[in-house]
C-alpha cells in the first residue's frame, strides 16, 4: 500500500523574501477629485464605446436593485379565493412584458401568503366559536 503525501505549494517567494508582514493591509489608490473625474469620464466612454462591463459596474451604482410597478388588479379582499383572481392578474402582467417573471414571481409569493394568512384566521376564528359554544354547554 502506498502512502498519498500532500503536495506542497512550493516557495512562493525568492529565497530571503518572507513577503508581506503578516497582518499588512492592500494598499489604497489615493486620488485626486481631479484625477477621480477623469478617470469615470474615461470609463463612461469606454462604456458608451460597447465596454459591457463598464456598462455593468457604472449602471449598478445608479440604477435601483427593485422597481416600484404597477399592475391593475382589484386588491385582495379578506378571502382567500381571492387571491386566485390576483395571481392571474400577475399571471396576464408577466405575459404581456408588463413585469419581469422574478417580479411576478415575487408577487405572487406574496398573494400566496396572504392566502394562507387569512385562512388560518379563519381557521383560528371557526376554533374559537366552537370551544365557545363548547364551553357554554359545561
Amino acid at each position: 500500500m502506498s502512502h498519498v503525501r500532500a503536495r506542497s505549494r512550493g516557495r512562493p517567494f525568492a529565497k530571503g523574501n518572507p513577503g508581506r508582514p503578516a497582518g499588512s493591509k492592500n494598499r489604497k489608490i489615493q486620488l485626486t477629485s481631479e484625477q477621480g473625474q477623469r478617470l469615470l469620464d474615461r470609463a463612461y466612454e469606454l462604456a458608451l464605446e460597447g465596454e459591457p462591463l463598464l456598462v455593468k459596474h457604472l449602471l449598478t451604482g445608479f440604477l435601483p436593485k427593485d422597481r416600484l410597478i404597477h399592475i391593475d388588479f382589484d386588491p385582495i379582499g379578506a378571502y382567500a379565493g381571492e387571491a386566485a383572481d390576483t395571481i392571474a392578474a400577475i399571471m396576464r402582467a408577466v405575459f404581456s412584458g408588463q413585469i419581469t417573471p422574478q417580479e411576478g414571481t415575487a408577487l405572487a409569493a406574496l398573494a400566496t401568503q396572504y392566502s394562507r394568512a387569512l385562512d388560518i384566521a379563519e381557521v383560528i376564528k371557526r376554533l374559537d366559536l366552537i370551544e365557545a359554544k363548547t364551553n357554554e354547554r359545561l
